[in-house]
This record gives C-alpha cells, structure tokens and sequence, in this order.
C-alpha cells in the first residue's frame, strides 16, 4: 500500500514537471515558428 502510494506521487511529480516544461518550451516554440 505504502509502495503503491509513493509511486503514485512520484508519477504525479513527474507529471507536474512534465507540464511546466511543455508550458516553458514547447508553447513559446510553437508561438515563434508560428
């Protein structure tokens, strides 16, 4: 249970940083080649 609940957050992490870096990157790169 513990396992399976670390795991998770960890993924939900992962996921977070994985939209912030899309928000970041790839919109402003997409906005300039237009």
């Amino acid at each position: 249970m513990t396992v399976k609940c670390m795991n998770h957050d960890i993924f939900m992490t992962v996921g977070f940083f994985e939209g912030v870096i899309i928000d970041l990157i790839v919109y402003p790169m997409a906005d300039k080649l237009g």
